[in-house]
């Protein structure tokens, strides 16, 4: 796979990576946050990114869609914060849910 785009600043860029590539980045936050921050309530966001037809999506490659872009920015920009923890579980839920519509729908 090749590598996401990113911005001048050396972040990435949401708006310009596919579904597949937010949801493998999204993934990968739920997951460290679930099981390296101890936070145990995320388990059923991660089994909601987890589910084999997401990762068997033929809408893998579009790209992401504004909103989802917006909210993962943000996620993104707020990961410095020693509260992010606490603080992103409104978001990455959101963001989960809005990329498993985006994955699930036909």
């Amino acid at each position: 796979m090749p590598m996401p785009t990113l911005k001048p600043d050396g972040k990435l860029d949401y708006s310009k990576m596919s579904l597949g590539e937010v949801h493998e980045d999204l993934l990968e936050t739920v997951s460290d946050l679930a099981f390296n921050a101890g936070q145990d309530d995320l388990a059923p966001l991660l089994n909601d990114l987890e589910r084999d037809d997401l990762e068997a999506s033929p809408r893998r490659a579009e790209l992401a869609g504004p909103a989802l872009a917006a909210t993962m920015t943000t996620l993104a920009e707020m990961e410095s914060d020693p509260r992010f923890h606490l603080l992103s579980k409104p978001l990455l839920r959101n963001a989960s849910d809005m990329l498993v519509q985006a994955l699930a729908d036909q």
